[in-house]
């Protein structure tokens, strides 16, 4: 078990000092590990039975002068064992720490249940050759994600430091994210949040669901236009922003308020009649500090056409 400047991947016993007396265990961990991996790995470890004390798994807690803490972390899965695929799509900006890139709809960004085929990060390592491994899941470079359908703007990391930072600030949640959606029907108001916890469904691994046992999750929308058909059926143009990063938390909390985002193959039952304009769900904006320099990094992009064809289509 190698601490300091490179990441380790076996595993180490830790004790824990009088001068750490009481610190969360996550938080201990951090300091511990001298930098060795970021503190959303370190949660990962802890939830996922990686951290062990006295031969048992141990949960969320705070730390004991003397106790002593097994870490075996999972193994870490590069860019070099993911088999490089050409893609097309737009780099928005690069530099050596990471890239902005317009992500398209319709590919998994990386792997998960339901997406056996090609995925994003194919096409990642195939343009940038040398990804951050730091997240263990094998989505070299990926700090965030877009669902599948979900079209629109993707940070990547391209090295660790910039992977641990930029994963720090989507923890903290202070990079600012802005959606653009047509739903089908109005929300009930002009603007609101949604505060409602999610969870995968039980039975159906493919959905996601509102749950008060589920993680936090709270959306805010603001209605940017309404438009009521020739046929009489209401529509509203909404921009959309995450507080928090959760599983189709979009395209569930706007359900859950009888609003679902056009398109919606899993949340709508009407996702086959707006079938060729594909999910009307769109990342436009996103901010956030760069890992080096501390800057501020704005990017923004224009609605894709079909949203436009989506609206024309209304009036027919």
């Amino acid at each position: 078990m190698k601490v300091g400047n490179q990441f380790f991947q076996t595993p180490g016993q830790l004790t824990v000092s009088q001068e750490n007396q009481g610190q969360r265990l996550d938080q201990w961990l951090l300091t511990a590990l001298e930098g060795s991996a970021s503190r959303m790995e370190i949660q990962r470890w802890i939830k996922s039975g990686s951290v062990r004390g006295d031969g048992a798994v141990v949960p969320a807690r705070r730390v004991k002068e003397g106790e002593q803490y097994w870490i075996d972390p999972p193994p870490v899965v590069d860019s070099e064992t993911i088999v490089p695929v050409q893609m097309d799509f737009e780099i928005l900006y690069e530099d050596e720490e990471l890239a902005v890139i317009h992500k398209p709809p319709g590919i998994a960004v990386h792997q998960g249940p339901g997406d056996g085929g090609k995925t994003l990060v194919s096409g990642l390592v195939h343009r940038f050759r040398e990804l951050s491994s730091g997240d263990w899941k094998g989505r070299p470079g990926i700090v965030h994600r877009l669902d599948k359908p979900t079209e629109g703007i993707l940070l990547v990391a391209k090295n660790l430091k910039a992977h641990r930072v930029l994963s720090e600030q989507f923890l903290n949640r202070s990079v600012k994210k802005q959606y653009l959606a047509w739903l089908l029907a109005c929300p009930p108001a002009q603007s609101g949040e949604i505060n409602a916890a999610i969870k995968r469904h039980p039975k159906d691994r493919l959905r996601m669901r509102v749950d008060a046992t589920g993680r936090p999750s709270i959306t805010r929308y603001r209605v940017v236009q309404t438009h009521v058909s020739r046929r009489g059926r209401k529509f509203a143009l909404v921009e959309l922003d995450l507080l928090t990063g959760r599983t189709h938390q979009i395209r569930v909390h706007m359900s859950s308020i009888q609003c679902p985002v056009v398109g919606d193959d899993i949340y709508s039952r009407s996702s086959q009649e707006f079938k060729k304009f594909g999910l009307l769900l769109f990342a436009q904006t996103i901010e956030f500090q760069h890992p080096v320099s501390g800057d501020t990094m704005h990017f923004e992009l224009q609605p894709p056409e079909r949203f436009a064809r989506f609206e024309a289509s209304l009036e027919g």
